[in-house]
């Protein structure tokens, strides 16, 4: 993942949550601890 991804994904976190966290399971980007 880019810099680049890393702000694109906290910009749509902040805006709805929600949505992000499914988006990113399904990318296999996520890691929840």
């Amino acid at each position: 993942m880019t810099d680049t991804d890393r702000t694109v994904y906290q910009v749509l976190y902040d805006f709805d949550a929600n949505d992000t966290v499914e988006l990113s399971v399904k990318a296999g980007e996520i890691v929840v601890s």
